[in-house]
């Protein structure tokens, strides 16, 4: 380059200086001094060029930078923003000089600040990429999901030396996760209404066999007794999906479950049952039973009422209390004898298929049965039930107090 603009240089001062046949050594000399002080200008304007085209490349480079549509800061070794674009400085809610020399962590929710310390020690010794999502807080106290993807960097010291940094990409995720979270909600919705509509189609069809097994009663008076047992059966179960259909999440209240099953028990055998809530309405129940324990546990609910029905003497009133204290619940019956009866739930002697059935359908953990007879003469039965087969109404299942 610099020989062409030395050969332009020299064109051009051929076409300015008079044609002589015999230069002398001035001439030369002036000559010569005429092509450097050209061949300097044009440099110098290639120069002028130059910087003109780098400030046109760094203010398209700024405005990149600036107005990216996501956020750019880098921290130092101690977590300090040492810069940051006007984007990430709006997405924190605050001014940008404001926010220079400030600790990152000040912008991280209190939930987060382990979660994010750990990251950033992480990040900024590993040699890759990483990400993490955190909550972060604006400076006027609202709150954002927030998606940080960091690089480490090395930035120069006043003192000449390269130190540890992170660079960060900052996207506001919170627009997909409530576009996410709305979608998850429909979709649990429109989940929640088939599966009711099929309990409550359960339901239906279960008290269809009911009746029909019912249209049987007193034609073979001998078989009465096992049909009425297995009619009782069934309605408890329709009594499971009867709940089902109509809770919000499937969640079944064990309050209205021993309600509607001692309900059902009374009308079955034309016998008067007892029911008392301790201190409440079945309605404000405070515990639920786990869906996959309903069943069994309706079923062993019902065997117990039934047994003490079928039990006790006609002119008698079977009793059902339930208490709860909000992670478990006891259910006490107490009902009249016939006669003396010998009974062991461990080996199902004394009460017939029914007990034999109970302790068949007890969950291993979160129920305990037993038996005794009161001063009276009476016999007691009491069934504590805890997690995992009851919890709080509030609970879903999988969750812990």
């Amino acid at each position: 380059r610099r020989r062409q603009r030395r050969a332009a240089a020299e064109a051009q001062v051929a076409r300015d200086l008079p044609a002589a046949s015999d230069a002398r050594p001035a001439e030369e000399l002036l000559h010569e001094l005429q092509v450097h002080q050209i061949e300097l200008e044009m440099q110098n304007e290639a120069l002028r060029q130059a910087q003109i085209d780098l400030e046109a490349s760094r203010d398209r480079y700024a405005d990149l930078y600036e107005f990216a549509p996501v956020g750019y800061l880098t921290l130092d070794a101690n977590g300090m923003i040492a810069e940051i674009n006007l984007t990430g400085a709006t997405l924190l809610g605050t001014d940008r000089k404001q926010s220079l020399r400030r600790r990152f962590t000040s912008f991280v929710s209190p939930e987060g600040q382990d979660r994010w310390m750990l990251h950033f020690l992480d990040a900024i010794r590993r040699d890759g990429r990483s990400a993490l999502e955190l909550v972060l807080k604006r400076g006027d106290g609202s709150f954002f999901d927030a998606r940080l993807d960091c690089m480490p960097v090395k930035v120069a010291t006043k003192v000449g030396a390269d130190d540890a940094a992170i660079r960060i990409a900052l996207t506001d995720v919170s627009e997909g996760k409530q576009a996410e979270a709305r979608r998850l909600d429909y979709a649990r919705r429109q989940r929640d209404t088939l599966v009711r509509e099929v309990h409550h189609r359960i339901k239906n069809n279960l008290q269809s066999v009911a009746g029909l097994l019912h249209r049987e009663l007193g034609r073979f008076v001998e078989h009465n007794p096992r049909l009425e047992a297995a009619i009782s059966q069934i309605n408890a179960i329709a009594v499971v999906h009867g709940l089902q259909s109509v809770a919000p999440d499937e969640a079944i209240g064990l309050c209205n479950g021993v309600k509607s099953i001692c309900e059902s028990v009374a009308s079955l055998s034309r016998r008067p049952v007892h029911f008392h809530m301790e201190g409440g309405h079945p309605d404000a129940c405070p515990v639920r039973v786990e869906n996959s324990e309903a069943v069994s546990i309706a079923l062993v609910v019902n065997e117990l009422v039934f047994n003490a029905v079928k039990h006790s003497p006609h002119d008698s009133v079977p009793t059902v209390s339930l208490s709860t204290d909000g992670g478990s619940a006891q259910l006490h019956i107490r009902n009249a004898l016939t006669a003396a009866h010998a009974f062991d739930i461990d080996t199902g002697a004394g009460l017939g298929t029914g007990l034999r059935l109970v302790r068949s359908l007890l969950p291993e953990q979160g129920a305990r049965l037993t038996h005794a007879l009161d001063e009276e003469g009476f016999l007691l039965t009491r069934l504590d039930l805890m997690a995992p087969v009851v919890m709080k109404q509030d609970q879903r299942s999988g969750e812990s107090a």
